[in-house]
């Protein structure tokens, strides 16, 4: 008996060596140049985060066309996304729109809706300024209903597009149900998007006190959020009511020289021109020497 119960237990130990053996055969390895895709994703994905925007854009150039190489559509599609964003930031208007417009034909010909309305956003995002091409924009968009979950952010923008064209009723609607959207998601860095929004709205129609709430609930979520780039845009905004109010020219200037030291350090140059440009009026209103001023903004536009 004994020696009978020390052949069974030899013939499990083999059993479950082999069963073991075949749950854990290693997987296959990842080819390398999908590693190396990856690994330039991943890094453009760091610069962004980091909003090192000039390096964002050359790293995501080079993951978009790793994508391209591996016939990674998706990939591509993303990379170009993102590209756009980049560029967006320092001011490459053009090539921004092109970046967006390549990745929403590959998202349509994949047919990845959700992608292709987050290029459309974008787009209209960038064509505010431009009323033809915003109007055909919503035109177009408005012919179809955004995604679930993307219902804030195109309102956002029709918002946007709404202020500027001087449909100010239209516009207040249009925040009002944004703040309602980002409210049930507690999504707290894009309410702080719509207060600044809501605060270009009142300024637009002249109501400085009201704007002033909104500008400064901004910059205290901005703050809490630990968000830089939220942060620099809500201190030139709230700078710029105070300066265009007449309300307390020394603390409207304390805000912008802020905002234009923020800007320099996120090598943010468009934020930066724009600050150092509201800085320079500020202080010739208060009859202040702008040579130290005029000199940074004269480097910043140079580069």
């Amino acid at each position: 008996m004994r020696a009978k119960g020390l052949r069974l237990l030899a013939s499990l130990a083999i059993l479950a060596a082999t069963l073991a053996g075949c749950s854990t055969t290693p997987p296959a390895p990842v080819p390398a140049a999908r590693r190396q895709t990856e690994r330039q994703a991943s890094e453009a994905a760091r610069l962004s985060q980091a909003e090192n925007w000039p390096a964002a854009v050359e790293a995501w150039q080079a993951a978009a066309d790793r994508f391209a190489l591996l016939n990674d559509r998706a990939g591509e599609a993303m990379a170009w996304h993102n590209l756009g964003q980049a560029r967006r930031e320092i001011g490459m208007t053009n090539l921004a729109r092109q970046a967006f417009e390549q990745a929403a034909q590959i998202n349509r010909q994949l047919g990845r809706t959700n992608a292709w309305w987050r290029n459309q956003i974008a787009l209209a995002q960038m064509e505010i300024g431009d009323t033809n091409a915003a109007a055909a924009r919503f035109k177009s968009l408005s012919a179809q209903p955004p995604p679930a979950g993307l219902e804030g952010y195109y309102l956002n923008e029709l918002g946007r597009y709404q202020t500027e064209t001087g449909d100010f009723a239209a516009a207040a609607r249009s925040f009002d149900q944004v703040k309602a959207s980002f409210e049930k998601e507690q999504n707290a860095a894009c309410l702080a998007a719509v207060s600044m929004n809501r605060a270009l709205l009142l300024d637009r129609q002249k109501q400085y006190p009201a704007a002033l709430v909104e500008w400064r609930h901004a910059r205290a979520a901005c703050e809490a959020l630990a968000d830089p780039a939220g942060l620099a845009r809500a201190l030139l905004g709230e700078g710029q009511t105070l300066f265009e109010s007449n309300q307390d020219l020394p603390q409207a200037e304390g805000l912008l020289r802020q905002a234009a030291r923020n800007y320099a350090t996120l090598r943010h140059q468009v934020g930066q021109k724009r600050a150092l440009t509201l800085l320079i009026e500020c202080l010739r209103a208060q009859n202040k020497p702008v040579e130290a001023e005029q000199a940074r903004l004269a480097g910043v536009e140079k580069n």
